[in-house]
């Protein structure tokens, strides 16, 4: 790990500046993974922002198979989290897959993995 994610990790910085592509699409891989209070402690969350009415949000539905709940609960969290305000998100990121019309047998994987067992060169 480089100097710049070191101090970042242990909160020396007023302001960081730091990049994030989810891999699957699902709201608690951002939620959790960058604003949870556990990810302020040991993880990925570099605002060290732990705020006890979006955890309260966040950790019911992560837990629910609800479909419906788990929307409702999401929505709200995002609203608190525009509301608090514990990143400025500035840009988001376009992820490319290039291949050739000569390349067959490969397939995209959503969540970003590139398998080559049954790719062809033609």
């Amino acid at each position: 790990m480089g100097e710049y994610l070191k101090r970042a990790k242990a909160g020396e910085h007023q302001a960081v500046m730091m990049g994030w592509t989810g891999d699957n699409g699902d709201p608690d891989n951002f939620f959790a993974t960058l604003f949870s209070c556990a990810a302020a402690k040991d993880g990925s969350n570099y605002s060290r922002w732990c705020y006890k009415p979006f955890e309260d949000l966040i950790q019911p539905a992560r837990a629910t198979d609800n479909h419906e709940k788990r929307v409702e609960l999401y929505k709200q969290a995002q609203v608190v989290m525009h509301d608090q305000a514990p990143a400025l998100i500035v840009a988001h990121s376009t992820v490319y897959e290039p291949v050739r019309k000569e390349v067959k047998g490969y397939v995209v994987d959503p969540l970003g993995k590139h398998h080559f067992e049954n790719v062809s060169i033609e």
